[in-house]
């Protein structure tokens, strides 16, 4: 004997709890469809009552389904719940704020910024990466992580009721291999630099400060006696133009000690550039402020060539002191609070160098023995 399939009720209806621990209601319909309130509920009274109302208003022949207008989140745009998803972080820097509305400005708004949360489906959202440029893979990445975040956002407040941006494999991105420099190249990079621009490559490259944290040390920052120089901010530029930020995270807030070797260079730069006010630049602009990171990038890229080092990027010189602090015996804690990581992920990094070099070490010492 066949199954009896359940008769669909009009009027019949339910009650779920969502992950957010709100209650969902829903209705049966006289074409027999369910149909969700337009609203979820903190009390199971309240999610009783609507059911009960849409019960009454079918008995009474005036039921109508509740319009997408009458759930004002619905008709909320999507360029409109960005511009309140990014007034509620209050806790990014200016820099990243700005780098998020120009990322939105030029990637999103003109195409699906427009579109409402509740016609943002799935396809849509496909379509738009799809005609994002293949050239720039690293453009649509960010694009597309910072719609995610948005979204989850939303879904997190029960504005969508699925994700319509799911988690997908990033674009390959062409990544530069950093340049590791020993102690020579260090100096000899240093002596290709103007003499002002001098203890800079010291700083980076044995302490492994970022280039924004050099840029925005002051003189009380650093203290010769000790060997300390301590990192609580660093200098950003935003369309308003040269700021101090604090660091990039937490951990970002740290004291380095430097390596004995450099402080005579450092305490040479401070009293002869520096200026002798607490707040004074150690590394100053033109006019005494901030130094802006294009004319250091001038003095730089020019020094590069003249060491052999076309390839060579800044923030090598960041990869140079994890490196070397790996080599020195350091371990991963250690590393990671040096170069002021959040996490220990990128700290690893430097250990397997340093292992690589343990090999090589090895090696050598088997030629001698033959």
């Amino acid at each position: 004997m066949g199954r009896i399939k359940a008769r669909r009720t009009n009027g019949a209806g339910s009650i779920r709890k969502l992950p957010s621990g709100r209650l969902q209601a829903r209705f049966r319909g006289p074409d027999g469809e369910m149909v969700s309130a337009p609203q979820t509920f903190e009390a199971r009274v309240d999610a009783e009552a609507w059911l009960s109302a849409q019960r009454r208003d079918l008995s009474d022949g005036i039921w109508r389904e509740p319009s997408k207008a009458a759930n004002p989140v619905k008709g909320v745009t999507l360029n409109a719940h960005f511009t309140q998803w990014l007034a509620d972080k209050d806790d990014i820097r200016p820099s990243t704020r700005e780098l998020y509305e120009g990322t939105w400005r030029r990637t999103i708004s003109p195409t699906i910024g427009t579109v409402t949360l509740g016609r943002l489906t799935a396809d849509r959202v496909r379509d738009w990466r799809a005609d994002l440029s293949p050239d720039n893979p690293t453009q649509t990445n960010h694009a597309y992580a910072l719609l995610r975040q948005v979204l989850t956002t939303a879904v997190d407040r029960e504005l969508l009721a699925k994700h319509p941006a799911p988690a997908r494999k990033k674009a390959s991105v062409q990544t530069h291999e950093a340049v590791i420099l020993n102690a020579a190249e260090i100096r000899a990079l240093a002596d290709a630099m103007p003499d002002d621009y001098r203890a800079m490559v010291f700083v980076a490259a044995w302490c492994g400060l970022r280039l924004g944290e050099v840029i925005g040390l002051q003189r009380r920052d650093i203290d010769i006696s000790k060997g300390c120089i301590y990192v609580n901010r660093g200098a950003v530029r935003t369309s308003k133009g040269k700021t101090l930020s604090n660091p990039k995270s937490a951990a970002g807030v740290r004291t380095v000690i430097a390596p004995s070797s450099i402080l005579a260079e450092v305490d040479r730069h401070l009293n002869k550039y520096t200026a002798s006010t607490a707040n004074a630049f150690v590394f100053p602009g033109q006019d005494g402020e901030i130094l802006a990171t294009s004319t250091y990038y001038r003095v730089f890229y020019k020094a590069r060539e003249t060491v052999g080092q076309p390839a060579l990027h800044w923030h090598d010189l960041r990869h140079t002191a994890g490196t070397l602090a790996a080599q020195a015996g350091g371990t991963v804690k250690e590393v990671q609070d040096r170069l002021g990581h959040s996490t220990a992920n990128a700290a690893m990094r430097y250990q397997h160098t340093a292992a690589n070099r343990q090999q090589d070490l090895a090696d050598r010492l088997a030629k001698m023995a033959d």
